[in-house]
């Protein structure tokens, strides 16, 4: 660990502050990132027009598809977010329902 803290750390603190390529940098660092970690990720990515958003958005759709295994309609609704999401970034439908897709139960 360094003296600026675990990269866990470091990777919410980016994400807290809306830095994009040191929450990047940190994230490379984990072992694994969390779904929701990864939704925060691309949140991030979206609303500071960053050209990395669609095929961070693309992989957590796959990760989304894998890990929760969803049923059809979920999928088409975690797409059209997603979408949504790239096309107006504080879109709060958007953000919302996402977040209502990842979170457990």
């Amino acid at each position: 660990m360094t003296s600026q803290g675990s990269a866990y750390g470091r990777f919410r603190r980016s994400l807290d502050r809306r830095l994009v390529v040191p929450a990047l940098e940190a994230a490379g660092e984990l072992e694994r990132v969390t779904l929701a970690d990864a939704l925060e990720l691309c949140e991030l990515l979206a609303q500071a027009d960053d050209d990395r958003f669609a095929p961070a958005a693309r992989r957590w759709l796959i990760r989304f598809l894998e890990e929760v295994r969803p049923s059809i309609g979920e999928a088409l609704i975690a797409s059209a977010a997603l979408s949504e999401l790239a096309a107006r970034p504080d879109s709060p439908v958007a953000l919302e329902t996402l977040g209502q897709l990842v979170e457990p139960g």
